[in-house]
């Protein structure tokens, strides 16, 4: 699935090494999920294991990413922080779990740095670059909120579910969605394409926001990244239809449809919260949008671009 050359470059080392690092952090993941029956748990688990490797690699591919220290040790710790982070989830919740979350919040606070200097040497451009760096730096706070659970934490009155499920909110919308964004205009350039990154980057952190703050600005950041993801579907459509890559192309469906029926069931609870109607709770939302939007529209979505990159060669 991906080329293999003579390394010459960090890059080129770790992207020879890519595909192992996936086995040994899908392997980890599995054997968490037959010890843990929390659903949320296997979503958050399985970004640090498989989804956030495969977005560092696009990163790397396509983001121009300097080979500064804090990006090389954080690509050497990534793998047996993420293990040490599933391992956490097979203890009740402790200072001993969150111990063990650590490390990996860390290493996401090495990648932030490295998110930072992307977006310095980008200057004030809002491009694809913009997107990638913004993902960097919207994936500690994912982590964080992770480790807040291991603790047993709840900020601000918050339940432990939905400190969890914040944890995973970032870590997906917060990460893979600005990647999954880059990719999309990358091969399809839009007019509109500044505002549609400035949508995807900062709605992700204002609908966090707004839970806390205000339920207006909730509303907005919501409406404003409802029609972001439906702009990438879009864009992820039209490189489906447009693809020559049956693979590629089903992978791309895949994800464009997952997001399509993961929106339709957010707006019946979204729906169902206003008129103070139980329609979904929000245990069915996490086996229903949840998953569709961890393993059908990122999951899928970012091997399709995975494929599309190593199609392109070198880079």
């Amino acid at each position: 699935m991906f080329k293999v050359s003579t390394p010459t470059t960090v890059g080129e080392l770790r992207e020879r090494n890519f595909p192992l690092t996936l086995v040994i952090g899908g392997g980890v993941w599995a054997l968490l999920a037959l010890v843990q029956p929390s659903v949320a748990v296997w979503i958050l688990a399985f970004a640090p294991t498989v989804v956030v490797p495969l977005g560092l690699n696009l990163i790397e591919r396509d983001g121009g990413i300097a080979w500064s220290p804090f990006w090389k040790l954080g690509r050497w710790l990534h793998l047996p922080t993420a293990a040490l982070f599933v391992i956490s989830f097979c203890l009740e919740q402790s200072w001993l779990a969150a111990t063990l979350a650590m490390p990996w919040l860390v290493v996401t606070l090495l990648f932030a740095l490295a998110g930072v200097a992307m977006l310095w040497r980008n200057g004030r451009q809002v491009d694809r670059v913009t997107a990638l760096g913004g993902a960097l730096l919207l994936l500690p706070v994912g982590a964080g909120w992770a480790a807040l659970s291991r603790a047993g934490l709840q900020p601000q009155g918050f339940s432990h579910e939905i400190v969890l499920l914040t944890g995973v909110h970032f870590h997906y919308a917060g990460f893979a969605l600005p990647i999954l964004t880059a990719s999309a205009v990358r091969q399809f350039p839009i007019a509109w394409e500044r505002a549609l990154i400035v949508a995807v980057v900062l709605g992700v952190p204002l609908v966090g926001v707004g839970i806390s703050l205000s339920q207006h600005v909730e509303v907005v950041a919501a409406v404003l990244l409802a029609v972001a993801c439906l702009t990438v579907a879009m864009l992820q459509l039209r490189a489906a239809l447009k693809s020559r890559n049956a693979n590629h192309a089903m992978l791309l469906l895949i994800s464009v449809s997952s997001l399509a029926a993961a929106m339709l069931l957010a707006a019946v609870y979204a729906l169902g919260e206003f008129t103070a109607n139980d329609w979904l709770s929000i245990s069915t939302m996490v086996q229903t949008h949840g998953v569709l939007n961890a393993f059908g529209f990122v999951l899928c979505g970012l091997i399709a671009r995975s494929l599309e990159a190593a199609d392109r060669g070198p880079h």
